[in-house]
């Protein structure tokens, strides 16, 4: 039996691009005395993300005030707020809802918190008193003997609760989906997020976001069905390593198998040459192997490439584990993962738990 590196945090599919024309804003902001000179960024996220950077915006603390002004692509948008002293030391930091409005930071001078910002708050805003409240949420402990997924899903729930209380805000669309992205919602336990967007006005059900949410949400649903034996293989379109785009169109009377894995996977690395051996040994009968990477590492992945001799069809989305699109299209939740196509195209076996032999057994079939 093959050893397997299983997510603790779910896969989240890859949000849209958006678009939103330019909506201008203004952060200001108050600060304690003597922090004057230190130096101030605003990392704004994009694409409905807390982790795709869409802009950064500079600014320095002058006459113990900043203000930072520019545009972004949505009505709110997620960013963080990091400020440096002459050391570059990160003497502050905080996360904040950043709406296409004026935004004002209010700063308590409270010397006895280590982060300047701990307690900084956006004055007379819905959206950041979600946040705040979100963020008072008490994490669970660490330990051998505690579950942590499950910890930080009922820190999800309770999240998700939250922000059922603000129906018709922005913010709790955007953070929903955020939420609901990191996580497979393919049964009735897990249709919370799906309930409560259901209870948001129609306003923000109708809006692009709200669009969003409920396609991928739905297909996300429906991956089990589309990925079971028996069904006809999803197609997708992909990145390979030399940077052109591969279609699993092009395998179309071939049986190919395609696997999932990621560079700092030691299961993944561990059953390669495994595969490698049966690439080899039938792929004169036709057999291909799509290995696809799931990590952002590019370089890391073209050496492994090289130095492994990957001398199979090679693919990578470029994006962190938990943002594969495709991984969970064919709900994929741990590593390494393999799907055997035939050659009509139709998904022979997607088995989490399969072996070698099993592996090998099957794909004779196909051949």
């Amino acid at each position: 039996m093959r050893h397997r590196f299983y997510l603790t945090i779910p896969i989240l599919c890859a949000a849209l691009s958006s678009a939103f024309a330019q909506l201008p804003f203004t952060l200001t902001a108050q600060l304690p005395k003597g922090m004057n000179g230190q130096k101030v960024y605003l990392v704004v996220y994009g694409d409905y993300t807390d982790h795709i950077i869409e802009k950064k915006f500079p600014a320095v603390v002058q006459n113990d005030q900043f203000t930072i002004k520019g545009a972004i692509n949505k009505p709110l948008e997620l960013a963080v707020l990091n400020i440096f002293n002459q050391d570059d030391r990160l003497s502050g930091h905080t996360t904040v809802a950043l709406e296409a409005k004026n935004n004002r930071l209010v700063v308590p001078d409270n010397t006895a918190v280590k982060n300047i910002l701990a307690d900084a708050v956006i004055a007379d805003s819905k959206a950041n008193e979600i946040n705040h409240t979100i963020d008072l949420i008490e994490h669970p402990a660490k330990g051998p003997n505690i579950d942590s997924d499950k910890g930080y899903r009922d820190i999800e729930k309770q999240e998700i609760n939250i922000l059922a209380a603000y129906p018709n805000e922005y913010y709790s669309l955007l953070k929903l989906y955020v939420i609901a992205s990191k996580n497979d919602i393919i049964n009735e336990a897990e249709d919370l997020p799906l309930s409560v967007f259901k209870t948001f006005s129609p306003a923000l059900q109708s809006s692009e976001l709200g669009k969003i949410f409920l396609e991928e949400t739905t297909a996300t649903r429906n991956s089990v069905r589309l990925s079971s034996p028996g069904s006809q293989v999803p197609q997708f379109t992909v990145l390979d390593d030399r940077g052109k785009l591969f279609n699993t169109a092009s395998l179309k009377g071939s049986p190919y198998i395609i696997g999932f894995s990621a560079t700092w996977c030691v299961p993944c690395q561990a059953h390669q040459p495994t595969l490698l051996a049966l690439y080899h040994k039938y792929r004169s009968k036709g057999l291909k192997i799509v290995y696809f990477n799931m990590d952002n590492d590019v370089v890391k992945w073209q050496n492994l490439i090289k130095n492994k001799k990957l001398d199979w069809i090679n693919v990578s989305e470029r994006t962190p584990v938990s943002y594969s699109k495709i991984a969970k299209q064919f709900n994929v939740h741990s590593y390494p993962d393999y799907i055997l196509v035939d050659k009509t195209g139709k998904i022979v076996c997607n088995e989490k738990d399969m072996n070698d032999a099993r592996l090998e057994e099957y794909t004779k079939q196909v051949l």
